[in-house]
This record gives structure tokens, C-alpha cells and sequence, in this order.
């Protein structure tokens, strides 16, 4: 657990090195406003409170979020690195761990600079800070859910888009559950305690309670719920690709005793020359033979000779 804070930190700046990121915020604070303002009646409420805002969040994550997720383990599969990632010193939970801390730093950092909306708020009213703080933080528990979904599909695929498509279409399953236009269709068919059943097992319900000042501790269970059994089947799913368990990567190999040790012997060199015993002369090298002449086989070249006339 305590390589966390360098993964941690190598992840989260780099999400700064590339342009990737400040287009990621500008478009979400660009659509989480826009939508408050001009879908959600900011304004015609006439009400000092952020739940124009809050209600647009399950369906704006579902397609922000997969675009940050779908990167953390998809890449490193493409390029190779999570082989050379499994000869380090740290154990898969902590690269998990940091890897998915650092994404969600920069979900909570984008969701943090819309501050100036509830200052617009408590400007223009008087409103409850403790519910708007309490919208807030389910709303980051709530990108969490999704955040960890997301990354248990990355871990599964090479490919960026599809880890991206698979976050999308999970999480619009977990939203659906919990959508009440969709339970209000299983309830033509189903009893009430199923359909209760499956509507707590989708995001809105335990969002809205948040959103609207109510916490409730089984609402945070079942958001850490969510995020512990994907972390989880995220390190079982990756540790899959280490080439050797990691008891025997981080083992020291042990030496050879000391009577098997030899010196290495360089091909190249060549062998020492032995010496003569004693009473004996030194061995002269024998002299290399003539190579014989080539041209010694042939005649002598005669010219013709003209008669005379």
C-alpha cells in the first residue's frame, strides 16, 4: 500500500501533459451548466438550489466518465508496459488503487470548479448549504461507481473504444434500473418487492436521496459496494497477464555454492600457452610450408617465329 501515492501522482499529472484534459473540462463544465440553465429552468424554478444541476449528472456521466476510464488500462495493455509494470515493486491493488484515485481526483477536480454556480446561488438567495454540500458529495460518490465500472472494462480489452463503448452500455444498465420510467414498465409485470429490488440496485434512487439533503448510510454502502467488488475483480482480472506469480518476481534469486561458482571465460580469448615440463625443451613452432608456385607447371611461352621469304 505504499507505492500508492507515486502511482498516484505519476497518473494524475499526466493527465495534464496532454491537451486531453482541459478539453475534458471545458466540455464538461460547458454541458453542466448548460444544461442547469437551459434544460433545467435555472432560473423559472425561482428556487435557491442546485437541483437543476444535480438532476442532469447520471446522464452527463455516462458518457464523461467511459472517456476517462477507458484509458487507464487499455493503454498499457496496447503499449505493452503492463508487463514491465508486473517487474516493479508494488503489488496489483496498489497500482489499481492509484490508478483509479488519480482518475477520480480529476473527476473531483472538474466537479469542483463548478463552485461558481453555487456561489451564483447563495448570491442571488439563501440557500441550504448543507444539501448543496450533501449534492456535491454524492455526486462524487457517484462518479466513483462509475469510475471503477469503467476501469474493470478497461482492464479487459487492448482497445480504447471498445472499453469506452462497454463503460457506456453498463452504466446505462445500472442507471436504467434505477430510471423510474423503467421501473414504472416492470411494474406492469412484476410484484412490488421485485421491482423495488431492482430499482436499488440502479444509481438514481441512491443519487437523488443525496442530491436532496437526505443521508442515508445504506446509499454510501452501496456506492462503496459498487466501487470495492470492481476494484476487486479489476486485480483479478489483470492478475492474469503477469508472466510469473509475483512471489517469484520480487524474490531475490538465490546463489550458486560457492564451489559451483566458475569465472566466465570470454570466447574470444585465446587459450594460455602451456609450458614445458621439466627436462624438456620448449616446442618450436613449426615453420609454415612454401606455397607452391603456381606457374611452375607451365612452359615457357614461345614466340612463333616467321619464316623467311
Amino acid at each position: 500500500m505504499s507505492q500508492i501515492a507515486p502511482v498516484f501522482k505519476r497518473e494524475f499529472l499526466g493527465y495534464f501533459r496532454s491537451p486531453v484534459a482541459y478539453v475534458f473540462l471545458i466540455v464538461f463544465l460547458v454541458a453542466s451548466v448548460g444544461l442547469a440553465f437551459f434544460v433545467g429552468g435555472f432560473f423559472k424554478a425561482n428556487q435557491a438550489s442546485l437541483q437543476s444541476f444535480f438532476v442532469f449528472h447520471p446522464w452527463l456521466y455516462l458518457f464523461l466518465i467511459p472517456a476517462v476510464g477507458m484509458r487507464l488500462w487499455a493503454e498499457e495493455r496496447r503499449g505493452g508496459t503492463i508487463e514491465l509494470l508486473f517487474t516493479l515493486p508494488l503489488t496489483t491493488l496498489d497500482a489499481v488503487l492509484g490508478k483509479f484515485f488519480a482518475a477520480w481526483a480529476f473527476l473531483g477536480l472538474a466537479l469542483l470548479l463548478t463552485f461558481p454556480l453555487a456561489l451564483t446561488v447563495g448570491w442571488l438567495g439563501d440557500p441550504d448549504w448543507g444539501v448543496i454540500v450533501a449534492g456535491y458529495l454524492g455526486s462524487a460518490l457517484m462518479a466513483g461507481a462509475y469510475l471503477s465500472v469503467c476501469a474493470l472494462l478497461s482492464s479487459l480489452t487492448k482497445n480504447q473504444v471498445i472499453a469506452f463503448v462497454l463503460g457506456v452500455v453498463v452504466n446505462l444498465a445500472l442507471v436504467f434500473l434505477g430510471w423510474s420510467v423503467f421501473n414504472g414498465l416492470l411494474s406492469g409485470f412484476l410484484p412490488v418487492a421485485a421491482v423495488d429490488f431492482i430499482a436499488n440496485l440502479g444509481f438514481i434512487p441512491h443519487f437523488d436521496a443525496l442530491s436532496k439533503g437526505i443521508l442515508d448510510p445504506r446509499d454510501f454502502a452501496y456506492f462503496g459496494s459498487v466501487m470495492a467488488l470492481a476494484l476487486t475483480l479489476n486485480v483479478v482480472a489483470l492478475e492474469r497477464y503477469a508472466p510469473l506469480p509475483r512471489s517469484l518476481l520480487l524474490a531475490p534469486r538465490p546463489l550458486p555454492p560457492a564451489h559451483e561458482i566458475r569465472p566466465r571465460q570470454n570466447p574470444r580469448r585465446r587459450p594460455p600457452r602451456r609450458r614445458p615440463a621439466a627436462g624438456q625443451l620448449p616446442r618450436r613452432p613449426s615453420a609454415r610450408p612454401r606455397r607452391p608456385d603456381c606457374r611452375a607447371h607451365l612452359h615457357p611461352v614461345r614466340r612463333h617465329q616467321v619464316p623467311p621469304r
